[in-house]
């Protein structure tokens, strides 16, 4: 069960960015989107590989390839390749499918068009017609996918772009930065692939090459077994098959690419790699989470979980909009709720905290028969020496206002919580007390009048149902009158042919 954990946010969509290469900026770039892709997008670590996730995962009727026995896969020099892609709901519903998923899914049209030979560089860019695959985790363009997009990716600027059309979400831009640096595949990406299994799907022999990365999950990517010979290169060509990846919870588990029509013949127009107007001032396209995410794991060696992050426009000022953030966890929730632990800038732009969030009974307990004649400072000053981890200690009330022998302490660690519940009891200024979990009280509503709680209701309600049945018998009376009258006419009407 998610602990909420609402934080307010504004942003001041006024700030300044840097320039993409190319433009003239000679600023030292900062690392958008994903920092290792095993070499698929941007460079090896020094380690040769990317940290792995810690999940296990299945691959339903995939056998191993021996090391050194897989066979090489080369993408041709440019290729265009349909496809559809479903994005299914349910973990458990784990890839291959054949020939589409079973369940709760939905999908989109979509194709790919890929050239290593511009006068650019590489390129890649591929075309969602009717949903945008649901890699973002937060803000406007998370609530959902039902938009279609484009992703550029120009190996001349090394940056891939995120261009939305007319259907896309209230307040997302035009275009935006999702990855710098950033860059399309090399033809032999696979062979940096270092899961390696084969099945055969559809009587087709599927070699696939896949990774699992640390944030993300898993990626996996099918060849036909069988190569093709093109006339432009002497290196034979290997066909797509799938892809597939993990997605954002909130929309979709699974991500499945199935394609189809394939050219590698016919080379992409040039248009294709033009980059739109509305991406020449482009800035990073809305994440906050992933950037609080590396900036608690860099700079405060905290893991912090996000549900999701929601975006709303409600008493904001022009160029302003709020971000309302949902943790996962109260360890997530105790180092957001610390204000020194926040960067100074978020996505490049500049916020401010506007309202602290009330604080979740799982990290409160109250002390127990304390004296309503004690020194109530001394009392905290004395906590809070002995129990760093305190936020707030409060003298608890009944119903009346008035002082009772209760304290609630909030804490700002689980640990520390746990401990002091699991011994019963704390010692302050050399008295010990007896603690208990801290237990908010249920919200109990006055009970609404109805049929069963009113005699005047009753009442109304056996008129009503009186001057319904008298409509009902007024209804048949005037339809057995309408059928006498046709019959009479009809009589008269024979009478007078006889």
């Amino acid at each position: 069960m998610y602990l909420l954990f609402i934080l307010l946010v504004v942003l001041n969509l006024l700030a300044k960015f840097n320039a993409y290469p190319g433009m003239n900026s000679k600023q030292k770039l900062t690392v958008i989107g994903p920092t290792c892709t095993q070499g698929g997008h941007n460079p090896l670590p020094p380690s040769g590989i990317c940290p792995q996730s810690n999940d296990t995962f299945v691959f339903p009727g995939m056998h191993d390839i021996p090391s050194g026995q897989s066979a090489i896969h080369r993408w041709p020099p440019w290729f265009t390749v349909e496809w559809d892609f479903y994005f299914i709901f349910d973990p458990a519903n784990i890839p291959p499918y054949f020939p589409i998923p079973q369940g709760n899914f939905t999908s989109t049209r979509g194709r790919t068009y890929y050239d290593d030979t511009t006068s650019q560089g590489r390129c890649m860019r591929e075309v969602y017609d009717k949903r945008c695959i649901p890699i973002f985790f937060t803000d406007v363009l998370s609530v959902n996918n039902n938009y279609s997009c484009d992703f550029l990716n120009i190996g001349e600027t090394q940056t891939a772009y995120l261009i939305l059309h007319d259907d896309r979400p209230k307040g997302a831009p035009e275009c935006c930065i999702i990855g710098q640096p950033f860059y399309p595949p090399a033809r032999n990406f696979s062979d940096q692939l270092y899961i390696k299994k084969n099945s055969t799907i559809e009587n087709i022999d599927i070699d696939w090459n896949g990774l699992t990365l640390e944030d993300a999950g898993l990626f996996l990517y099918g060849f036909y077994n069988k190569t093709t010979i093109i006339p432009h290169d002497p290196i034979p060509a290997s066909r797509p098959y799938v892809f597939y990846m993990m997605g954002a919870p909130q929309i979709a588990t699974w991500m499945y690419q199935k394609f189809g029509d394939w050219d590698p013949i016919r080379k992409p127009d040039r248009g294709i790699w033009q980059i739109p107007e509305a991406c020449q001032q482009a800035t990073v396209c809305p994440e906050m989470a992933n950037d609080l995410i590396k900036h608690f794991k860099d700079i405060c060696q905290i893991n912090v979980a996000f549900s999701t992050i929601r975006r709303s426009t409600v008493k904001c000022g022009n160029n302003e909009y709020n971000q309302l953030a949902y943790v996962k966890d109260l360890e997530s929730f105790c180092a957001l709720f610390c204000k020194e632990n926040w960067p100074q800038r978020i996505c490049k732009q500049n916020f401010t905290l506007q309202s602290t969030p009330s604080f979740p009974p799982q990290l409160s307990f109250v002390i127990k028969n304390v004296d309503l004649k004690i020194d109530f400072n001394d009392f905290s000053s004395d906590l809070k020496v002995n129990t760093s981890e305190i936020h707030q200690v409060i003298r608890l009330k009944n119903k009346f206002q008035n002082d009772i022998k209760m304290i609630k302490v909030e804490l700002l660690s689980v640990e520390k919580r746990d401990e002091i519940l699991e011994n019963g009891r704390i010692h302050v200024n050399g008295m010990c007390y007896d603690v208990d979990p801290y237990l908010t009280l249920p919200q109990v509503q006055a009970p609404w009048y109805s049929a069963s709680t009113s005699p005047v209701i009753n009442k109304v309600d056996e008129l009503i149902n009186k001057v319904v049945e008298m409509s009902q018998n007024l209804e048949r009376i005037a339809k057995k009158n309408d059928d006498l009258e046709k019959l009479m006419k009809e009589k008269i009407e024979c009478d007078e042919r006889n």
